[in-house]
């Protein structure tokens, strides 16, 4: 179900309607089905013109699979029911921001090595904010100088709550020699892009924030990725 429009789908079991859970689902639709009294799952009733009974959907999202990470916000939606006339009202714009991230090392070699934000894959991106549902586009290069031609690769990288990779939580998006593990844990889209020069490679990573933490989290300098070239 997409609860947000934002193409991220949320599990049924993390809804409920006043302390109610769903009592059915149609997924071809998309559209979890709630069945009560207009008195039950903690209604409340106004007397105006109508009848006025007021319902609570409550969106409490749980960490994906095995991993420490969530996609989404929580969100409350308030439901109005007159003379059973449903009229939805959506919560607050949802607002995580990002911390900018720029790393850089080198090996024995003096090669130089960079992880940065991109827009378009052809400029730097300014912008240090992204909302729950974009995709961020990163861009990891090495500066070749008076070297031979060089290809690089990224061989592992996570994401942590403070420049430490030995934080907790942390979340290894990058691993085992540069394979990207994060589709397969959380069904996302993050994937790496086909190769266009060999000194640059480019991957999508969906954003997220860790399971109960509202700080924001980054990818520390100097700690968050490794780098090989060939």
């Amino acid at each position: 179900m997409d609860l947000f429009g934002s193409g991220q789908l949320i599990q049924p079991s993390d809804i409920t309607l006043g302390g109610c859970w769903p009592t059915g689902e149609d997924g071809s639709a998309q559209v979890l089905v709630f069945e009560t009294e207009l008195q039950g799952c903690g209604s409340t009733l106004t007397i105006t013109e109508d009848s006025l009974y007021a319902f609570v959907l409550i969106y409490e999202p749980k960490a994906l699979g095995a991993t420490p990470i969530i996609r989404t916000n929580g969100a409350v939606v308030h439901i109005e029911c007159h003379y059973m006339r449903l009229h939805n009202v959506s919560s607050n714009a949802l607002k995580p921001t990002w911390i900018p991230y720029h790393s850089t090392m080198s090996s024995e070699e003096q090669l130089v090595f960079s992880l940065r934000l991109m827009t378009d894959w052809q400029l730097g991106r300014s912008s240090n904010m992204f909302h729950l549902g974009d995709v961020m586009h990163i861009e990891a290069s090495v500066v070749q100088a008076n070297h031979a031609p060089l290809r690089v690769f990224v061989d592992r990288c996570m994401a942590t709550m403070e420049p430490n990779m030995d934080a907790v939580p942390r979340y290894t998006f990058i691993e085992n020699n540069g394979c990207p593990t994060d589709a397969n844990l959380t069904g996302s889209h993050s994937t790496f892009l086909p190769r266009i020069q060999d000194d640059k490679l480019y991957f999508q990573l969906d954003a997220f924030r860790f399971f109960q933490e509202l700080n924001l989290h980054f990818l520390p300098p100097e700690s968050s990725c490794s780098f090989c070239c060939d």
